[in-house]
Protein backbone atom coordinates (compact mmCIF):
# COMPACT_ATOMS: atom_id res chain seq x y z
CA UNK A 1 0.00 0.00 0.00
CA UNK A 2 1.80 3.16 -0.69
CA UNK A 3 1.55 6.19 1.19
CA UNK A 4 -1.91 8.41 0.12
CA UNK A 5 -0.90 12.14 0.48
CA UNK A 6 -2.59 15.78 0.19
CA UNK A 7 -0.97 18.85 0.10
CA UNK A 8 -2.55 21.43 2.82
CA UNK A 9 -2.45 25.12 2.82
CA UNK A 10 -1.30 25.62 6.27
CA UNK A 11 -4.04 28.23 7.24
CA UNK A 12 -7.01 25.91 5.83
CA UNK A 13 -5.58 23.00 7.63
CA UNK A 14 -5.49 25.16 10.67
CA UNK A 15 -8.93 26.63 10.57
CA UNK A 16 -10.40 22.83 10.30
CA UNK A 17 -9.03 22.18 14.25
CA UNK A 18 -12.10 23.37 15.81
CA UNK A 19 -14.43 21.10 13.51
CA UNK A 20 -12.23 17.91 13.73
CA UNK A 21 -12.32 17.59 9.92
CA UNK A 22 -10.89 19.12 6.96
CA UNK A 23 -11.63 19.95 3.67
CA UNK A 24 -9.82 22.62 1.59
CA UNK A 25 -12.09 25.57 -0.21
CA UNK A 26 -11.88 23.95 -3.55
CA UNK A 27 -13.82 20.78 -2.11
CA UNK A 28 -16.78 23.34 -2.06
CA UNK A 29 -16.73 23.20 -5.70
CA UNK A 30 -14.70 20.44 -6.99
CA UNK A 31 -16.79 18.01 -4.88
CA UNK A 32 -13.65 15.87 -4.08
CA UNK A 33 -10.27 16.83 -2.34
CA UNK A 34 -6.87 16.37 -4.81
CA UNK A 35 -4.17 13.76 -3.05
CA UNK A 36 -1.33 12.25 -4.72
CA UNK A 37 0.89 9.13 -4.02
CA UNK A 38 4.74 10.14 -3.38
CA UNK A 39 5.85 9.51 -7.30
CA UNK A 40 3.26 12.10 -7.78
CA UNK A 41 4.14 14.88 -5.43
CA UNK A 42 6.63 16.70 -7.19
CA UNK A 43 4.92 16.79 -10.29
CA UNK A 44 1.99 18.16 -8.33
CA UNK A 45 4.11 20.78 -6.24
CA UNK A 46 5.87 21.99 -9.85
CA UNK A 47 2.86 22.64 -11.38
CA UNK A 48 0.84 24.12 -8.58
CA UNK A 49 2.48 25.31 -5.42
CA UNK A 50 6.03 26.20 -6.62
CA UNK A 51 7.43 28.51 -4.42
CA UNK A 52 4.69 28.26 -2.07
CA UNK A 53 6.01 28.25 2.10
CA UNK A 54 2.79 27.92 3.43
CA UNK A 55 2.28 23.90 2.42
CA UNK A 56 1.69 20.79 4.83
CA UNK A 57 2.44 17.57 3.53
CA UNK A 58 -0.36 15.26 4.98
CA UNK A 59 -0.05 11.53 5.00
CA UNK A 60 -3.69 10.01 4.99
CA UNK A 61 -4.69 6.16 6.53
CA UNK A 62 -6.35 5.53 2.81
CA UNK A 63 -8.29 2.59 4.53
CA UNK A 64 -10.22 5.01 5.77
CA UNK A 65 -11.69 6.25 2.71
CA UNK A 66 -13.51 3.13 1.27
CA UNK A 67 -15.01 3.48 -1.99
CA UNK A 68 -14.84 7.71 -1.60
CA UNK A 69 -11.60 7.89 -2.91
CA UNK A 70 -11.23 6.85 -6.41
CA UNK A 71 -7.88 7.30 -8.83
CA UNK A 72 -9.07 8.88 -11.86
CA UNK A 73 -7.42 10.29 -15.14
CA UNK A 74 -7.60 14.32 -15.17
CA UNK A 75 -6.92 14.14 -19.28
CA UNK A 76 -2.94 13.62 -19.20
CA UNK A 77 -2.75 9.60 -18.98
CA UNK A 78 -1.99 9.47 -15.36
CA UNK A 79 -4.26 8.42 -12.44
CA UNK A 80 -4.40 10.33 -9.45
CA UNK A 81 -6.41 9.86 -6.06
CA UNK A 82 -9.49 11.87 -5.69
CA UNK A 83 -11.15 12.04 -2.30
CA UNK A 84 -14.97 12.43 -2.46
CA UNK A 85 -15.32 13.38 1.36
CA UNK A 86 -13.84 15.41 4.20
CA UNK A 87 -10.76 14.34 5.43
CA UNK A 88 -11.13 13.39 9.65
CA UNK A 89 -8.42 14.89 11.31
CA UNK A 90 -8.22 11.26 13.20
CA UNK A 91 -7.12 9.85 9.55
CA UNK A 92 -4.16 11.90 9.22
CA UNK A 93 -1.26 9.76 10.08
CA UNK A 94 1.59 12.47 9.70
CA UNK A 95 2.14 16.22 9.29
CA UNK A 96 5.36 17.71 7.52
CA UNK A 97 5.60 21.44 6.80
CA UNK A 98 7.36 21.85 3.73
CA UNK A 99 10.70 24.04 3.67
CA UNK A 100 11.95 26.09 0.56
CA UNK A 101 15.26 25.47 0.05
CA UNK A 102 18.03 28.29 -1.32
CA UNK A 103 16.72 28.38 -4.39
CA UNK A 104 13.02 28.61 -3.47
CA UNK A 105 11.87 25.09 -4.50
CA UNK A 106 10.25 22.78 -1.74
CA UNK A 107 12.66 20.62 -0.25
CA UNK A 108 11.44 16.77 -0.83
CA UNK A 109 15.01 15.16 0.31
CA UNK A 110 12.95 13.49 2.93
CA UNK A 111 10.81 11.32 0.75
Amino acid sequence: MSRLMHLALAAELAASAENDIYAPAGFATEGFIHCCWPKQLAGVIERYYQGRDDLVLLDLDQRAFGKTLVEEDPGNGEKFPHLYAHIPLSTITAKRVLLLDGNGNVDLSFL
